[in-house]
């Protein structure tokens, strides 16, 4: 298996290199995607997932600097399946659930450390 590369950009986003995934330092500013999931219903999906074939739509960009230095690019995707039609990395996925907001943002009052804490960004934003 060879090493995946990341791409190193500079403070406006723009490509200054690559490097091999696990050879990053704090001060490498990177690329991260995320897809936020809904259903017709508004129903919010976590956890990642595998699909394919999809066709989101392209949301906000952020700019993160904490532990992690990246700019995230958000997409989002509303899509009507089951949960046990998802096909998920057991290895990386605890579970599938949908929740509906009000379920969401009391799970991060009341669970604030087992979630992302851009999940609640996500809820204002997109």
């Amino acid at each position: 298996m060879t090493n995946q590369r990341i791409i190193i950009v500079n403070e406006n986003d723009q490509v200054i290199g690559h490097k091999e995934r696990g050879t990053l330092v704090k001060e490498d500013i990177y690329r991260v995607a995320a897809l936020w999931v809904t259903n017709s219903q508004g129903k919010i999906l976590t956890e990642e997932i595998g699909l394919r074939d999809i066709k989101p739509t392209k949301g906000p960009k952020r700019r993160i600097s904490n532990d992690y230095n990246y700019f995230g690019q958000w997409y989002k995707l509303v899509v009507d399946m089951p949960i046990e039609d998802f096909k998920i990395q057991e290895a990386e996925v605890e579970r599938v659930k949908w929740f509906t907001i009000k379920e969401l943002k009391k799970e991060l009052r009341d669970h604030p450390g087992s979630y992302l804490e851009g999940i609640s960004w996500c809820l204002e934003n997109l």
